[in-house]
């Protein structure tokens, strides 16, 4: 009987409460996140992009390690390019 109470109650609540114009009512439209207003996803790929061909143009090497030397030279600009890419291609 509880049971029935548990599910009988809000259904009736529901039904008196609502109706069938308020169920059609349309919805207005989310704002445009600021993100897309700034179109973000595109400076994002495109700056992925420019890194990419930057770093490949000038001979690509994350690590430079000569045979010899005890100091290593690290290209971080070359983690950008990922970075962006996976960001914008988030957003987008």
């Amino acid at each position: 009987l509880l049971a029935l109470a548990a599910v009988i109650l809000p259904a009736w609540n529901a039904a008196r409460l609502r109706t069938v114009q308020l169920a059609r009512k349309a919805v207005e439209p989310a704002a445009v996140p600021l993100w897309r207003q700034f179109y973000a996803d595109i400076v994002l790929i495109l700056s992925a992009a420019a890194i990419f061909w930057h770093s490949a143009a000038h001979g690509y090497q994350v690590v430079l390690a000569t045979e010899g030397v005890a100091a290593t030279a690290v290209d971080y600009t070359a983690f950008a390019a990922p970075i962006l890419f996976w960001l914008g291609s988030a957003l987008f």
